[in-house]
């Protein structure tokens, strides 16, 4: 499945049909507002894709409410068609484990009973010479192709390795040169259509510790600043990763911009869909769309 898009829906904001269809093709090329939706360890495109419905409805109902005229009038001359979600699914297939750790699962290609993919395999604490990250690199090369092989994405929603992985996105799309570090592209040229992302929003972000991620994870100066600003969910009872991992996310993804933001929930290792964190998003997203006119 390369990913999956929204379905028909009649919300103000929000796409109307899916833009791989060959019937939308023949159309003109929609205008929407992009956004790339990436999941978490043993999950799948349609797995984030129903945990964060949510988000679809927000953005597509009550930020329209939340915006002033003059800037939703604004979102509608550049994106008449409203938001697009899309969701990819990782490369590296799964084999199910009595225990879903990343150390107890194993990727396979030939694995064909339950769906299970992630960006990539391995410790994300180790430093050691074999503790790179496997599947990684194939996982930012297929999607900076998917980047550059259609209209911008204005937005990246990441949970968990999916934000670890949106991270990394969005500091090449910030710094393409950048994208060495992991692969080539077919047709380097195409890098010269990245455009950075407007915004992010994470949950349950960590960093690798490995030497060779430094670029893009070390908390210490000189640090890759992001232009674009990060929301971050932690959740205060998350069992699955340390909380001083995900705070170093926070410093790194967050530390570079003062419209950044990390917000602690009563949950755990989750989307958090809590009233309180709904509205930060809309407060959040809107507060990106007043300040300045998409490009």
């Amino acid at each position: 499945m390369p990913y999956a898009t929204t379905s028909k829906s009649s919300s103000p904001l929000e796409v109307d049909d899916d833009p791989t269809s060959l019937a939308c093709k023949k159309q003109r090329r929609k205008r929407t507002a992009r956004i790339l939706v990436l999941h978490g360890f043993a999950e799948s495109g349609d797995h984030i894709r129903a945990k964060t419905r949510f988000l679809r409805s927000l953005l597509s109902n009550d930020l329209a409410r939340a915006l002033p005229f003059s800037s939703l009038a604004d979102f509608h001359s550049d994106y008449p068609d409203g938001f697009e979600f899309v969701y990819p699914t990782g490369p590296a297939r799964l084999l199910r484990a009595d225990d879903e750790s990343m150390e107890n699962l194993d990727a396979s290609s030939n694995s064909a009973s339950i769906e299970l993919f992630a960006w990539g395999v391995g410790d994300y604490t180790s430093t050691t010479k074999e503790g790179e990250i496997q599947h990684l690199d194939e996982s930012v090369r297929r999607m900076l192709q998917l980047l550059v092989g259609g209209p911008a994405f204005v937005g990246i929603v990441g949970f968990s390795t999916g934000a670890t992985l949106a991270l990394i996105l969005a500091c090449i799309a910030e710094r393409p040169e950048l994208s060495e570090l992991f692969c080539k592209l077919d047709d380097p040229a195409k890098l010269l259509k990245l455009k950075p992302f407007r915004f992010g929003i994470m949950y349950s972000g960590c960093i690798l510790s490995h030497p060779r991620y430094e670029r893009f994870f070390s908390t210490c100066p000189p640090m890759i600043r992001l232009n674009a600003p990060v929301l971050h969910f932690v959740g205060e009872y998350d069992t699955m990763l340390p909380r001083e991992e995900m705070l170093k996310f926070s410093v790194r993804a967050c530390g570079g911009n003062k419209d950044s933001l990390t917000v602690f929930h009563e949950g755990g290792h989750f989307v958090a869909q809590y009233r309180e964190c709904r509205a930060r998003v809309v407060e959040f997203v809107a507060a990106v769309l007043v300040k300045g006119r998409h490009v």
